[in-house]
């Protein structure tokens, strides 16, 4: 794994890595987490045998600890929720409006780049929406070949290739959100995370907050 600053300012660090294997990717993994991934920016050249996605990253590295264990907290809920529910639909708590109200958070755009992929295979993803959200929820590494996306909903996309070269850097400054990123375990968003994905949906980034 390598990596690097590529700004000058203590309080908007930004990070370029490049995952060889496994645990490179576990990394990565953990940096594009509750990303917001527009389909428009989904991307296969297949002349250059090259995958990329432009994403709207949410920055966990910039938040306290304690507001990382209560999104860890808040999934586990959400999950036995789920396991009791019969028929009712399902409720999203707003976690912008609950206790995380007074800290801010982060995002930023970031890419993220596979090298000498030979095959896609998306799976729950229709491209003919292209202004259609997706919420990134893990990278994993299937084999010394494959790697899955997986987004929220059951959507996924399956990369096939000559071997682990994966490429992950911000593009931009860091913009300060309202919302934390908490869904339901299958792809309905809480209310301000939803209008997030509409700002983004229509002009490209989240609502910036104030400060």
């Amino acid at each position: 794994m390598t990596s690097s600053d590529t700004t000058t300012e203590p309080t908007a660090r930004a990070l370029r890595l490049r995952a060889l294997d496994d645990e490179d990717l576990h990394i990565v993994s953990a940096m594009v987490q509750d990303a917001i991934v527009p389909v428009r920016d989904i991307g296969y050249d297949s002349e250059h045998l090259r995958f990329a996605m432009v994403i709207n990253r949410f920055m966990w590295e910039r938040c306290s600890p304690e507001a990382f264990e209560q999104a860890q907290t808040d999934a586990d809920a959400d999950a036995d929720v789920d396991e009791g529910r019969e028929g009712s639909g399902g409720g999203a708590t707003d976690s912008a409006t609950s206790t995380d109200s007074q800290e801010s958070f982060f995002r930023t755009l970031s890419a993220v780049r596979f090298e000498q992929v030979s095959r896609v295979e998306q799976r729950g993803i229709d491209q003919t929406k292209s202004c259609e959200m997706l919420d990134l929820l893990a990278i994993e590494q299937r084999d010394e070949h494959t790697v899955e996306i997986h987004f929220a909903g059951e959507g996924s996309i399956r990369l096939t290739m000559v071997k682990m070269e994966c490429h992950f850097e911000d593009l931009g400054e860091a913009w300060p959100t309202q919302c934390r990123p908490v869904h339901e375990l299958d792809g309905s968003r809480t209310v301000a995370c939803q209008d997030e994905a509409d700002h983004v949906g229509k002009f490209g980034e989240p609502a910036k907050a104030d400060g």
